[in-house]
């Protein structure tokens, strides 16, 4: 009975102690693997520590390749490792790896990106685990004996920039590889990204130096070939090119070249149609190997090229001709077509510029005239004074002897306003032609457009204008039209004498006359101004006067005859009636001052001693009124017109009201003297100064009034400093007389 149940004990126990070494056994190999894991996880961290140090530190992109490289080879034990970057044209250049056999891959090389890997260009990990299943990779089956591939993109700012690959010839990789490539990557992606920010900030300060470079040849007037052979120089030295020329389109011809000692500058190129066909598509161009197109290589026959780059060069929109940069070693760089393009754009510029030179100094010129037409008008000249400028300009800009602006009058007539220059200066300023015998002139009066004929027009003319010009030796006449707001103004007209004039002339005369038509509707706009702005205080003035002279006429004498009759009915009361007689005499009293007060405002509207004395005893009467001291110096007692004693009158009037009344003066000094033609007159007080000609006070009215006559007034007025009132008003009437000079 014993040993029917020890021996089942026993084989139980036994089973337990079995599973018990099991167990054990199992959490040793658990422990084990754990161990195994976490010294690989351990490894693998620490490579990547290793590599973002290096990226961290500015490490070249290429450090950081054979770091990773290294790493991936220590955990991953690969047979065979590949870094390629895409290019544009779809294919993969070879920048980094190992394993090759036979050295089939070597840095600079590209090659196409087989199907198999397509999904790599749209950022997706691809795994291979048997190569021999896609038909598109059988060459790599064979020449490397790869089975097992396993590639991952490269991201460098959210691009796909291009992939890093792991092949085995054993067979598939290790489920994890994946993982383990993607979180190199992105130390890869960033190193990439560094580099090239450096790289860019360097190319960027090396094309804007080159640019400078060529841009100061160019500003010191250098021939073009000197600029050609600066641009070539700075291709060359930017792109580490070993040659670099300039190729002209027009007559194909080679204008520069850098490098090259022999290189057949100026000599026409008979061929090379296929370079011209690709540039005019406007398409960079690359050739690895010059041997395999030697149609093309006849443009650089003895300059040692191997490979080379080109762009097109584009000056001002149209094909100018093509920039070329080659390489003695081999292919060239690549994305060295990317490079050539950017700085391809600095020589066009560079060309336009050396090309437009006497163009700009034209436009420079132009402008400059504009200008000085400009700040005539700004002064308030009139529009002969700036038709007067007009035509010297013009004379001076075209390089003509003689130049003159004609208007148009509405009964079919030209009116010669100015000339200048002794051929047009034998009509004299004023006189009328009829617009039919005025060639160019009655072109421009019928289609207000530019126009333009020369010495055969009139040489069969018998009327007096060609007769004339026939005299004077006139060869080409030229009109442009100046519009002014929307009508036909008149014409700018120059002449040459001896030669013709240049093909462009029109051209150039009309964009002249467009600044021209702007200052003098400028100038009329300014003259229509002051003309309102003169009626307006004439009409002010005449009110005035009318208003004087009623209450002088009118109301003053009622008023006296009122108080007469008061002061005789008042004589009239018996004696027994005081009261009366009494406020008789307080009604008589109120009359008389109510009278003094009516011939005070009366002289305030309109000084009736102005219009009889003149100015001079208008403002002793004005200081001898005034409610502080008054000194007085007039040092003229000639008259003026009208309009500009009146002026001069409120101008002293209303500053001694205002330092009265604000500026709490106690003393105050007026000059008047007449000068060059001119009334000048001051009015300065000791108060507290702050007036301010723009808050409202009576000195926009004086300043109205003034500049209404054409005349100036300054207002100087520090706080604490007093203010000063000083005005010059045109003394004389002058009316502008149509003139013209003889030469200049």
């Amino acid at each position: 009975m014993t040993n029917a149940w020890v021996a089942p004990a026993l084989r139980r126990l036994g089973g337990l102690l079995a599973g018990a070494v099991l167990a054990v056994a199992w959490f040793a190999a658990r422990a084990r693997r754990d161990e195994h894991e976490t010294a690989r996880l351990s490894q693998e961290q620490a490579g990547q520590r290793r590599v973002a140090t290096l990226v961290a530190g500015g490490a070249r992109p290429r450090e950081v390749f054979a770091a990773v490289s290294d790493e991936i080879a220590r955990l991953l034990a690969p047979d065979l490792t590949t870094l390629v970057r895409f290019e544009a044209d779809g294919s993969a250049g070879f920048l980094a790896g190992g394993g090759w056999r036979g050295g089939e891959m070597r840095v600079g090389r590209s090659i196409p990106v087989p199907p198999s890997l397509a999904p790599l260009r749209d950022g997706a990990v691809v795994r291979i685990d048997d190569l021999r299943r896609h038909p598109d990779m059988a060459e790599t089956v064979e020449k490397q004996g790869l089975l097992g591939v396993v590639a991952c993109p490269v991201f460098v700012e959210g691009r796909v920039w291009g992939a890093f690959g792991v092949g085995s010839r054993a067979g598939a990789l290790p489920a994890s590889t994946e993982r383990r490539l993607v979180d190199f990557m992105e130390l890869i992606g960033a190193a990439i990204a560094n580099a090239e920010s450096r790289a860019q900030v360097g190319r960027l300060l090396d094309e804007q130096a080159a640019l400078r470079r060529v841009a100061t040849v160019v500003a010191r007037g250098a021939p073009a070939q000197e600029v050609f052979a600066a641009a070539a120089d700075e291709v060359a030295a930017v792109l580490r090119a070993d040659v670099a020329c300039l190729i002209r389109a027009d007559v194909p011809t080679m204008v520069a070249a850098s490098g090259w000692d022999d290189a057949p500058i100026g000599v026409v190129l008979d061929r090379y149609p296929q370079l011209r066909t690709a540039f005019e598509l406007g398409e960079p161009y690359r050739t690895d190997d010059l041997s395999l197109v030697p149609h093309e290589a006849e443009v650089l026959a003895g300059s040692g090229v191997r490979g080379l780059v080109a762009t097109p060069v584009t000056v001002e929109g149209r094909f100018w001709g093509v920039l070329v940069a080659g390489s003695r070693s081999g292919p060239p760089p690549v994305g060295a077509e990317h490079r050539l393009v950017q700085f391809t754009e600095l020589v066009g510029t560079a060309i336009a510029n050396t090309e437009s030179r006497s163009e700009i100094l034209r436009l420079l010129a132009e402008q400059g005239a504009l200008q000085r037409v400009a700040t005539l008008v700004a002064t308030g000249a009139s529009s002969l004074e700036v038709s007067r400028a007009v035509a010297g300009e013009v004379r001076g800009l075209l390089g003509v002897a003689d130049a003159g602006v004609c208007r148009f009058e509405p009964d079919g007539t030209a009116v010669l306003l100015v000339g200048i220059g002794d051929t047009i200066a034998q009509w004299p300023p004023g006189t009328r032609f009829a617009v039919d015998d005025m060639y160019s002139v009655s072109e421009v009066w019928r289609t207000g457009s530019s126009a333009r004929f020369d010495a055969e027009r009139w040489q069969q003319d018998i009327g007096a204008v060609g007769a004339q010009l026939r005299r004077l030796g006139v060869q080409s006449v030229v009109a442009g039209p100046v519009t002014v707001e929307g009508r036909l103004w008149g014409a700018v007209i120059a002449w040459s004498s001896g030669t013709s004039l240049p093909d462009d002339t029109e051209e150039r005369m009309a964009r002249f006359t467009d600044l021209v038509a702007m200052a003098i509707g400028n100038a009329e706009n300014q003259a229509k101004l002051a003309a309102s702005r003169a009626r307006i205080v004439t009409a002010s003035d005449e009110a005035r006067r009318r208003i004087e002279r009623d209450l002088h006429d009118g109301a003053q004498q009622r008023i006296v005859s009122l108080g007469l009759e008061l002061r005789l009915a008042q004589a009239g009361v018996p004696d027994e009636l005081p009261e009366v007689r009494a406020g008789l005499a307080r009604v008589a009293d109120g009359l008389a001052d109510v009278l003094d007060e009516l011939r005070e405002t009366a002289r305030g509207i309109h000084p009736a001693m102005l219009s009889e004395g003149g100015l001079q005893p208008a403002l002793r009467t004005l200081a001898r009124r005034a409610p502080v001291p008054v000194e007085l110096d007039v040092a003229t007692d000639a008259r003026f017109p009208e309009p500009v004693e009146v002026a001069a009158y409120y101008v002293v009037s209303e500053s001694l009201t205002n330092a009265a009344k604000h500026a709490r003066a106690s003393h105050v000094a007026v000059a008047v003297s007449a000068r060059d033609g001119d009334l000048r007159l001051s009015v300065r007080d000791d108060g507290v100064g702050g007036a301010d000609p723009q808050g409202g006070s009576g000195l926009i009215g004086l300043r109205d009034r003034v500049e209404a006559l054409g005349g100036t007034i300054e207002v100087a007025s520090p706080r604490g400093g007093g203010t000063s009132v000083v005005v010059t008003l045109p003394a004389a009437d002058g009316q502008d007389r149509i003139t013209s000079s003889r030469g200049r």
